[in-house]
C-alpha cells in the first residue's frame, strides 16, 4: 500500500472525505479485497487506540465486557497504548514513501490474542454455579428442635433430606404442613426447587415470606436463590435489592451475590 492509499484510508476513517471521494472509497472497498483488508485492519487499530471507543461491545455478554474493560485499564496495557499512539502520531509526520506499520499491527494483534486468552481461561461465573455456591443447606435449622412435639413422621422427613432424597421428603412434607411451624414451610420450598418444581416453590416461598412468622424473611433470599436455579437474573437482582435494603436474612451474602452478577 502506498503512502497516498493510507493517508486515504485515514482521512475515511475521520469523516473527511467529500461526498465524491467518499462513494469512489467504498467502491473500491467492495471491489479490492486487499484493500478492504487493510481498511478493516486500520480500522480496528484506529478504535483500539481511542480510550473512547477501542472496541464494539454493545452487543457483548456483559461479564465479558466487564473482563475486557479491566484488561484495557490495566496499567500494563493503558501504557503499551500510549507508546502505540506515540509511534502512530511519529509515523504520520514521518515524511516517508511508506509508512511501516507492521509494529503496531503486530502489538495490537498481540493484545487481541492476550484478551482472548484471558476470556478463555477466565472461569465463567453461570447461574447454576453461583446457586451451588450460595445455596447453604447445612444452616437450616433442626425440624427435630424446631417441632413442639415429637413427629416422627417429621423425623424421617428430615433424614431423607438431609440424603438429598428430595422426592419423598417433600411427599411427607405436604402432608405435615403446620401453619405455625415455618421450618416445615421452608423445607417444603428448598424440596421443591432442588426437584425443579418451580412455581410449586415460588409460592411456597411467597407463603413464607407474606407471613408474620419470626422467619418470613427468609423467603426472599430463598426465592432469589430459586430465580438464580432457574437463570432469571432480572427477579434475582430485585429480591436481592430488597434484601439489601430492608437488612434481612442473608443481607450480607445477597450484597456478595449482586456484585458476582454485575
Amino acid at each position: 500500500m502506498s503512502l497516498e492509499e493510507d493517508i486515504l484510508i485515514e482521512k475515511f476513517l475521520r469523516g473527511e472525505l467529500s461526498e465524491k471521494e467518499h462513494a469512489k472509497f467504498l467502491n473500491r472497498l467492495e471491489n479490492d479485497p486487499l484493500f478492504h483488508e487493510k481498511v478493516t485492519l486500520e480500522s480496528q487499530l484506529s478504535s483500539f487506540l481511542d480510550d473512547n471507543d477501542w472496541y464494539s461491545l454493545q452487543n457483548e455478554n456483559p461479564a465479558e465486557v466487564k473482563a475486557y474493560e479491566e484488561i484495557i485499564a490495566s496499567d500494563e496495557i493503558t501504557e503499551l497504548k500510549a507508546i502505540l499512539k506515540d509511534i502512530n502520531a511519529k509515523q504520520q509526520k514521518a515524511n516517508t514513501t511508506k509508512r511501516i506499520n507492521w509494529p503496531l499491527y503486530a502489538s495490537a494483534a498481540l493484545i487481541a490474542l492476550i484478551v482472548s486468552l484471558y476470556l478463555i481461561m477466565r472461569p465463567s461465573v453461570t447461574s447454576e454455579k453461583l446457586y451451588s455456591e450460595y445455596i447453604s443447606l447445612s444452616d437450616l435449622p433442626s425440624l427435630v428442635v424446631r417441632s413442639t412435639t415429637t413427629n416422627t413422621d417429621l423425623i424421617e422427613a428430615q433424614k431423607l433430606f438431609e440424603a438429598k432424597n428430595y422426592s419423598e421428603a417433600l411427599y411427607i412434607f405436604r402432608k405435615n404442613i403446620d401453619q405455625k411451624n415455618s421450618t416445615v414451610l421452608l423445607y417444603k420450598g428448598i424440596s421443591e426447587m432442588q426437584l425443579d418444581k418451580f412455581q410449586e416453590a415460588e409460592n411456597t416461598f411467597k407463603a413464607l415470606s407474606n407471613s408474620d412468622y419470626i422467619d418470613a424473611e427468609k423467603g426472599y433470599w430463598y426465592r432469589a436463590l430459586l430465580n438464580l436455579k432457574r437463570d432469571s437474573i432480572k427477579q434475582v437482582k430485585t429480591l436481592l435489592h430488597t434484601i439489601t435494603s430492608n437488612k434481612y436474612y442473608n443481607s450480607n451474602k445477597a450484597l456478595e451475590l449482586l456484585k458476582e452478577l454485575k
